[in-house]
């Protein structure tokens, strides 16, 4: 039955959920899909259907938008040029991408780990408390975690197993599909964006092992190599023909100078995080004065420039804030976002965010410090913890009982995915919707794990 019927009642309960609590933020806190970063999609992509060009703001149509990238744009112009001009729309299509993603995580497992695996590993990714909230959000993260799944499902379905051993690669047209969504992927949210030679490297070394002619491995480099290229490197040189900046996205030097150098200077000095990015940004502009007026695209090198300085000068406390940022990223349980979806305002001061407390005092300290002061939030962690802990756990499971099967090129794969999107996306900045990219992929280990457990607790009788 779990089999034959599984994935299909998960989609329509993941389905139904979904749309009653859209239902009832938009109905009831229509204002909670608006989050800080929501207005910098919102904005270029209204540009797009008034002004045909990608600016920052209707407003600006001669200043070139650089800090986004245009994939999510682009996805919400399409929305309302296409269906109706309401952002309720772009969230029902953000639900059925989100049920995409569950419904791929279910095939990745059935191709790794067998049909009830793979039921269960779409379980697992439809228990996923930080997607349920940014679908609800006017956010990227949706469609860049379904376009990265959709990614790893060509990838892995092109990798054929003989007799448990050998693995060639074939259909090429499928493992350039799989290129083709990572560069789409990154024009969404780039921190995909140096993936690309570990994905070329995966490929070289799949075929070289396999004895592919030096013809064959060419083409096969040019299938994977081709779509990325067209679509970043596409970017980059608009990026450069406009602006004289060839960097994918300007954000970086927000990232590097005002999150995760901030963090860095914040842990040093014992200080909010927010005052330590308040003097990092007065120092920067004491060193360049001349920038205050300046461009994203002219700024971002220098903050890059700054913020890379500073974290060498301090590699030790970068590892440790980035360690901690990683750690409250993986351990927060994603109820915040929730419950203010739901109308609940846990930030009835002007102090620091939940986010950068969160930072600031770690895991365990943060909900000693809930438990003292909110306890209807306390409860809502510990729901979202509930989940966490069976999610995690049955991924330990899973990973200890693939043994190992976790050194076939299929498992290498997603498995240097994984650290890749831990390492890149994890530091002091680091919410709980950025570990939503990695959720889909540990729900493949999670469900083989759920299925090993029961397996193991099944009693047979006469």
């Amino acid at each position: 039955m779990l089999e034959k019927h599984g994935i299909k009642a998960i989609l329509l309960t993941a389905l139904g959920v979904k749309l009653l609590f859209a239902a009832f933020v938009l109905t009831q806190n229509p204002g909670g899909i608006w989050v800080a970063d929501s207005s910098s999609y919102w904005q270029p992509a209204l540009s797009l259907l008034q002004n045909q060009t990608f600016s920052e703001s209707p407003d600006q149509a001669g200043l070139s938008e650089t800090t986004r990238t245009p994939g999510y744009p682009v996805f919400i112009f399409l929305v309302l040029k296409f269906l109706f001009h309401s952002a309720a729309v772009v969230i029902g299509m953000q639900i059925l991408l989100s049920l995409g993603t569950i419904y791929l995580a279910y095939k990745i497992g059935v191709l790794v780990f067998g049909k009830k695996a793979g039921v269960l590993a779409g379980l697992f990714a439809a228990l996923d408390l930080t997607a349920l909230a940014s679908t609800n959000m006017i956010l990227s993260e949706v469609l860049f975690d379904f376009l990265l799944i959709l990614g790893v499902w060509c990838v892995l379905t092109t990798l054929i197993h003989k007799n448990g051993k050998k693995t060639t690669i074939s259909g090429w047209a499928l493992l350039s599909a799989g290129s083709f969504c990572f560069g789409a992927a990154t024009l969404i949210r780039p921190v995909l964006y140096y993936f690309f030679p570990v994905f070329w490297l995966f490929c070289l070394v799949i075929a070289w092992q396999n004895k592919q002619s030096l013809k064959q491995i060419a083409w096969l480099m040019v299938a994977v190599i081709l779509p990325a290229v067209v679509l970043g490197g596409g970017w980059q040189v608009r990026n450069f023909y406009q602006t004289g900046n060839a960097g994918i996205s300007s954000i970086q030097g927000t990232n590097f100078l005002y999150y995760r150098a901030a963090g860095v200077y914040a842990m040093e000095n014992q200080i909010p995080i927010a005052q330590a990015r308040q003097i990092l940004r007065t120092r920067f502009f004491e060193k360049y004065p001349d920038m205050e007026s300046g461009t994203r695209a002219e700024l971002s090198p220098l903050e890059t420039k700054e913020g890379i300085a500073f974290i060498l000068d301090h590699p030790w406390t970068y590892a440790k804030a980035h360690f901690r940022g990683t750690v409250n990223m993986m351990l927060n349980p994603g109820t915040f976002r929730i419950m203010n979806l739901l109308g609940f305002d846990f930030q009835k001061n002007q102090g620091p965010s939940l986010h950068d407390r969160f930072f600031e005092l770690g895991f365990f300290k943060f909900i000693l410090h809930v438990f003292k002061t909110d306890f209807l939030l306390l409860t809502a962690l510990g729901c979202g913890g509930i989940v966490l802990l069976v999610f995690y756990g049955a991924a330990c499971i899973g990973f200890f009982k693939a043994g190992s099967h976790l050194l076939s090129a299929s498992h290498i794969f997603i498995l240097a995915l994984i650290t890749y999107l831990l390492l890149i996306s994890g530091g002091p900045e680091a919410h709980d919707r950025f570990r939503e990219p990695v959720m889909p992929l540990l729900a493949l280990y999670a469900g083989f794990g759920l299925k090993n457990w029961y397996s193991g607790r099944t009693v047979v009788t006469d």
